[in-house]
């Protein structure tokens, strides 16, 4: 799997419009006001924090562990990593083929 440095992911993000409302959110809490005014669910960005620029997402059900944001244009090459290779896919898929090639 490929390593993707921090840079080139704050550079995709701030392209990403829906993630660049999200960072505008939690940087700029007049930003959260105008939100309020608009009545759109502003407790739906209070999981998350940037760090030096990065936007990432605070995982409550995992002890608070950040997830970072990937922005859209990184998401289907992740995909594709995530599931390709020796570790990649999902592994009982070959069992249910299997049995189901014996019926």
């Amino acid at each position: 799997m490929e390593v993707v440095e921090l840079d080139a992911v704050r550079e995709l993000q701030e392209k990403d419009p829906e993630v660049m409302e999200m960072l505008r959110a939690v940087k700029d809490s007049s930003v959260l006001e105008e939100m309020k005014k608009g009545k759109r669910a502003v407790n739906e960005f209070t999981h998350f924090v940037v760090v030096d620029g990065v936007l990432w997402y605070l995982d409550s059900a995992r002890w608070n562990r950040p997830k970072l944001v990937v922005p859209a244009a990184m998401q289907e090459k992740l995909m594709s990593e995530a599931h390709s290779g020796p570790f990649g896919g999902h592994f009982a898929a070959q069992s249910i083929y299997e049995k189901l090639g014996s019926v």
